[in-house]
């Protein structure tokens, strides 16, 4: 039997299964192999190789041998698990995100199910490299001297691999990586994971903050937000945590919106607040789901609406709308912070402005602690499957249920702003489930050749309309639908229906399968009183809560939110949380840098790319030092003059109350 030493058989091992992973990884996620960052992941992975042969040459024999098995394995293992979690969820995972992971133990089937035959080949590199080792017998090796000469080695290649970042200008996203995709693709796998591992004890965030040298002349225009910022100047002066100042200078400095003509449309009116489970195009069907069509057709239609993935979708989607701050991907945002004060948020605005608060969910808070930031957003009462008499079905529980128990708890209310979160859409569609099956039979006469799980995600949407139909009845039995406003939105495409499927069943009129169309979704708003209309700009979730905002005439602060009002001048942007984005000039993809639409202004790309990074790096300092805490009196400021759209609206209001009153004294 050959004799190789521990040190030659790890070194080798790890290295050509590290790079045989990292080849495969970057074939089956950005089609691409061979570029500038093969050469900084091979550097890094020759590095990784000859410090973990160090490493285990300096063990006991046994121990040595046994983590050498164990990096031989663990690289293609994280990758398959890695490709996994992205075909089911749609994004990668941080480790630091890993509790998420239990959805996959929840759903190990439809997890399986995205896996894909070529993947597997992740296996082949370890599965050879083993079984040559067999055949080999390791000794420890002996010179101390000789080990000390390759861990040099390793530091002198993995500098080198580190020149080449700075080299390429990567050096923000290696410090803290956080795009996922963007740092598997520049950096490799292993790299990655490392960094990743080692970001939470680094100080990484670096804002560019644009003083403002010149103070711009008072503005007699009546549609400027005029806010007082002295207080706010004051305690930004006397603060001694620079963390909070630095936060005070970013958000006092960002550009404000102004009134326009639709503040204050609702003003007054009850809202209702929904954010739905996995609703997507494929959802609107005339015979099937009549109640959805007739919101989407007679209310007012986004329908250019992105809603971003990130981490912990559902929760992230909400927490977006809520707060209006960019999640950090590489953790689940709103229940690592779910203690902090947020004054800003939703529910306290309109708290603020003398609404009676709530929301109702059919589920638990297995996977996101509602209860807990949702009282710390405002948000006076909260009810759930703890609290309500729910029954538990197979699949998910009924939407129409979850309404039909809800709506008598804010419906008498003199002003109420209520959030129900659904859950009956939610996956499996490819097995059993009570609501999946529910509707079959009604669904047979119209869409008989459908695919099952189509069928199964259908029957489900057909339990959301018909509690969106109670709603509606309810609201007009009790003589408030046309003082009620309905929004509602989608926290994300079906998952475990594979996208071709999607874009097949949703017919649109724009392909689902090109640029980030799978990530197009619903923004919905009613208003019986309103006539119907359609929006076409791009918007997100981010630019939700201003809007609402805006609309009902809340007094809030513009800069205080990551998005826009739609409705304001200002430019919308998606963010994307790899680092793409979309404005209405067209699509930007950080992977390839490309741009694609109508040709930018200079400077316009990097400009916009460089804000987003900003307000990515503030919104992680925001959470981490809990700074609303701390700027409470800056969420709900008194702004020294009225919309002029709000005004003539009351003016209009009072003189037909007056005519109405002088046409019954008349007939006295």
């Amino acid at each position: 039997m050959n004799k190789n030493g521990i040190f030659v058989q790890t070194a080798l091992r790890c290295f050509i299964v590290a790079v045989c992973s990292e080849l495969l990884f970057r074939l089956f996620s950005f089609a691409t192999v061979f570029d500038m960052g093969l050469i900084r992941i091979t550097l890094f992975s020759a590095a990784y190789a000859l410090i973990a042969a160090c490493i285990c040459s300096l063990l006991p024999l046994k121990a040595g041998k046994t983590l050498s098995f164990i990096l031989n394995w663990f690289l293609p293992v994280y990758a398959v698990f890695q490709l996994g979690y992205n075909g089911l969820m749609g994004h990668y995972i941080s480790l630091k995100s890993a509790g998420q992971g239990t959805k996959v133990g929840d759903y190990i089937e439809p997890f399986m199910n995205c896996l894909r035959p070529e993947w597997f080949l992740l296996f082949v590199s370890p599965l050879l490299t083993g079984l040559f080792t067999l055949k080999t017998k390791a000794e420890r090796e002996g010179q101390r001297f000789g080990l000390a000469m390759f861990l040099v080695m390793a530091l002198l290649v993995n500098s080198i691999g580190v020149y080449t970042v700075h080299a390429a200008q990567l050096d923000s996203l290696y410090n803290d990586p956080a795009y996922i995709a963007k740092g598997f693709q520049e950096f490799g796998l292993g790299r990655y994971l490392i960094r990743d591992m080692t970001s939470g004890f680094r100080n990484t965030q670096e804002i560019a903050i644009e003083e403002n040298v010149e103070e711009a002349e008072p503005s007699e225009d009546p549609q400027i937000r005029k806010i007082d910022d002295t207080a706010w100047i004051a305690a930004r002066d006397a603060e001694q945590d620079e963390t909070i100042k630095t936060i005070d200078s970013y958000l006092m400095n960002r550009p404000s919106t102004n009134f326009n003509e639709m503040t204050g449309v609702f003003e007054g009116k009850n809202f209702v607040y929904l954010l739905v489970e996995s609703l997507d195009y494929m959802a609107f069907d005339e015979q099937l789901t009549p109640t959805l069509c007739k919101l989407m057709r007679e209310g007012w239609n986004f329908s250019n609406h992105y809603t971003p993935r990130y981490t912990c979708t559902t929760g992230d989607s909400g927490f977006i709308t809520e707060v209006d701050l960019i999640p950090d991907i590489t953790i689940c945002t709103e229940n690592d912070f779910k203690d902090n004060a947020w004054p800003n948020g939703i529910f306290q605005q309109f708290a603020n402005a003398g609404y009676s608060t709530s929301a109702f969910h059919n589920w638990w808070d297995e996977y996101y602690e509602r209860r807990t930031y949702y009282a710390n957003e405002g948000c006076q009462v909260y009810k759930n499957y703890d609290d309500l008499p729910i029954q538990t079905l197979t699949g998910w529980q009924s939407d129409l249920e979850l309404m039909e128990l809800s709506v008598p708890e804010f419906i008498n209310q003199d002003k109420f702003m209520t959030a129900i979160i659904t859950s009956a859409m939610h996956y499996p569609y490819e097995k059993y489930s009570v609501l999946g099956t529910r509707y079959l039979d009604e669904i047979n006469e119209v869409h008989p050749d459908y695919p099952d799980a189509v069928k199964s995600y259908l029957s489900k949407c057909m339990d959301f309309d018909a509690a969106m139909k109670y709603l509606l009845d309810e609201l007009e039995a009790a003589g408030k639908l046309e003082d009620t406003v309905i929004m509602f939105f989608n926290d994300h495409h079906p998952f475990e229906l594979d996208e071709q499927t999607i874009a097949d069943y949703s017919f649109t009129d724009f392909d689902r399968m090109e640029d980030l169309n799978i990530d197009r979704g619903q923004f919905i708003i009613y208003n019986a009183g309103q006539p119907a209309q359609e929006f076409t700009g791009v918007n997100s979730t981010f630019d939700i809560l201003p809007t609402m905002l805006n609309l009902f005439n809340i007094s809030y602060d513009p800069r205080l939110y990551m998005g826009a009002d739609y409705f304001s001048s200002k430019e919308k942007v998606v963010y994307m949380p790899e680092g793409d984005w979309i404005t209405d000039m067209g699509i930007y993809f950080m992977g390839s840098g490309e741009f694609k639409g109508r040709e930018p202004e200079q400077g316009y790309k990097e400009a916009i790319s460089k804000e987003i990074q900003n307000m990515l790096n503030i919104s992680k300092m925001i959470f981490k030092s809990d700074y609303f805490k701390n700027r409470q009196f800056i969420t709900t400021p008194k702004y020294e003059n009225a919309a002029p759209a709000v005004e003539a609206r009351r003016q209009a209001q009072a003189a037909a109350e007056e005519r109405i009153e002088e046409i019954t004294e008349g007939t006295e």
